[in-house]
């Protein structure tokens, strides 16, 4: 947001809120409005660019890069957290990559995945959040805790900032009801602390 923006939004607000009490506030308001704004103005900006419905992450993963790789243990214990618009995401997936996702408990039948885990230091709900991709498509995200535990296991092996990668399921959860299946993304990590 550029300061004549910032001005004209400052102006509107003071006129608004300073003009319902007294004439004599409209300046301060006015101020104050205009401070608050150009503080915030990169959390707005950043706000803006947040990924489109497709699903497509903001940030592109080179899969050439050498990415920190967690260890593998074959127990696929560690399940994300989803918004709504992340289960579209996941059929995409499933659809696009042919994936033919296994169900509780028969899911070592299912397709290993590489999945990125991202620190979002962008996001305007956590600072701390944690943003998973498989296939530059963000499925989902750490809960606030594990992103919290996990941007502390990331500052231990002086990896902070730093994308990793783990491996990935996907489970078909049958215990929804409809006419689309629902499904669960679950990674090879050691649980969080």
């Amino acid at each position: 947001m550029d300061i004549v923006s910032t001005i004209i939004i400052s102006l509107i607000i003071g006129l608004i809120a300073g003009a319902g009490v007294n004439t004599d506030f409209i300046l301060p308001v006015m101020a104050c409005a205009a401070v608050v704004i150009y503080a915030t103005r990169n959390k707005v900006a950043s706000a803006s660019e947040t990924p489109h419905q497709s699903g497509y992450s903001k940030q592109k993963i080179d899969p050439a890069e050498n990415y920190f790789t967690w260890p593998e243990l074959g127990k696929f214990d560690f399940t994300i957290v989803q918004e709504p618009g992340h289960q579209e995401v996941i059929r995409k997936l499933v659809e696009e990559a042919a994936l033919n996702p296994g169900t509780e408990p028969d899911y070592k039948a299912t397709n290993i995945l590489t999945a990125y885990l991202i620190p979002d230091n962008g996001n305007i709900y956590d600072s701390n959040a944690i943003q998973v991709d498989i296939h530059n498509r963000t499925v989902g995200y750490l809960s606030r805790s594990d992103a919290y535990s996990f941007r502390h296991r990331l500052t231990i092996k002086n990896l902070s900032s730093q994308i990793t990668a783990c491996r990935a399921i996907i489970i078909r959860d049958n215990r929804v009801t409809g006419e689309s299946p629902s499904y669960d993304i679950r990674l090879d990590i050691e649980p969080l602390i």
